[in-house]
């Protein structure tokens, strides 16, 4: 069985905890990301843009729960 084809099976084994893991741990990893963007961006140019902050946040969060949600989620699946 190939790698893709056992993620397939894998992800669709996966229970409400494990996907409520994924989210949690992405869009924390998405909200560390995207303050410390923020404080770069603070320290660059003196002052905070609330809608620049805002944007990184929402980009941050997204992305975070593409990438850290499944390694988190599947973190503890059960093996198949």
């Amino acid at each position: 069985m190939t790698l893709s084809a056992r993620l397939r099976v894998s992800l669709l084994q996966l229970d409400a905890t494990a996907l409520r893991r994924g989210v949690v741990a992405g869009t924390g990893w998405g909200i560390i990301v995207a303050a410390g963007l923020t404080a770069v961006e603070a320290s660059q140019c003196g002052v905070i843009c609330l809608d620049a902050a805002a944007f990184t946040a929402l980009i941050s969060s997204a992305v975070g729960i593409v990438t850290i949600g499944p390694l988190a989620a599947l973190g503890r699946a059960k093996p198949i």
